[in-house]
């Protein structure tokens, strides 16, 4: 009786295994978003910024968007800097574009350019 029972954990155990190896893909991960930090700003200098998304490459000819971002909830600052923590789904900086943030209390534009990513996948 003690050896039925072993090969039918053994079976058990072997059918759960090929089970779960059909039902897995593999899938492209998400980039995530780049979130600015600004060391030894005052918040009332980056109170309000504007962020221009352009076409890579394009020297900053080809915009395709325009957002602003106003100091709120979204401002998190320790010591000196200020991270700010936006993370609407239409709005953010990722890779395959320029950017532009546009700081209007102090008239300057702050660059960003050739983002690089690691592509990954997953297993799911």
């Amino acid at each position: 009786m003690p050896m039925r029972n072993n090969i039918f954990i053994t079976f058990v155990f072997i059918v759960l295994i090929v089970s779960g190896c059909r039902c897995r893909k593999e899938v492209q991960c998400f980039d995530n978003k780049i979130l600015p930090a600004f060391v030894g700003f005052q918040r009332s200098e980056i109170d309000t910024l504007v962020v221009r998304k352009f076409q890579a490459s394009s020297n900053f000819q080809t915009r395709l968007d325009t957002f602003m971002v106003v100091q709120s909830d979204a401002y998190r600052t320790t010591n000196d800097t200020t991270k700010i923590m936006y993370y609407s789904l239409e709005n953010g900086i990722v890779t395959g574009f320029d950017w532009q943030i546009f700081i209007p209390a102090l008239n300057r534009t702050i660059i960003i350019s050739e983002i690089v990513s690691n592509k990954k996948t997953i297993e799911c």
